[in-house]
């Protein structure tokens, strides 16, 4: 069977191996929703504070309402993430040589996936860089991003996502927990 489904792509038959709740949530080729909570940090800097209102991150914030919506068109998924009330999205897509593309406006990373079974984490790391989705961009100038999924008891999966820029450090760093809501999940 032939998949455009991003994760599925990325991961190949590592995909199956992935917790149901981390599964559902990823895969499928038509709208998803998700709700939970998340928090949000961010550097009190006023270089980390633009870059970060520029991307349209959220303010900080402790245990707020979160809502996730992700939607498919043409092979490539589109996140809008809610906390708090501050919207912020980015479109996964497409995958290449095994590595996973995420635009955040004019940025794009590439995304190197991998699960650690004993975990039962999902782990993200971006290894590569491109400005407008084409032009190369130097890694030392570039963000470092860690990020995780880990499924939870009882359904849904906590997250953890940080973005770090060289020279200027925490640019936000936020996670929670989400649990798919739709007749999907």
């Amino acid at each position: 069977m032939t998949t455009t489904v991003p994760f599925r792509i990325a991961l190949g038959e590592v995909f199956d191996q992935l917790p149901e709740a981390i599964r559902l949530f990823h895969e499928g080729s038509g709208a998803r929703f998700g709700l939970g909570w998340a928090t949000v940090e961010r550097r009190r800097n006023p270089i980390a504070g633009l870059l970060a209102d520029f991307f349209g991150f959220p303010k900080p914030c402790e245990r707020a309402a979160l809502e996730v919506a992700v939607t498919f068109e043409g092979g490539k998924e589109r996140w809008v993430r809610n906390i708090g009330g501050a919207r912020f999205h980015s479109v996964l897509g497409p995958v290449e040589e095994g590595v996973l593309w995420e635009r955040f406006g004019p940025v794009s990373g590439g995304i190197s996936l991998s699960f650690d079974v004993e975990r039962k984490t999902l782990f993200y790391r971006v290894t590569r860089w491109r400005l407008f989705g084409f032009l190369p961009y130097p890694n030392a100038l570039a963000p470092t991003v860690e990020a995780w999924e880990e499924a939870q008891e009882g359904g849904g999966f906590s997250f953890s996502v940080e973005i770090v820029m060289p020279v200027i450090g925490l640019l936000v760093r936020y996670g929670g927990a989400v649990e798919r809501v739709d007749e999907g999940g």
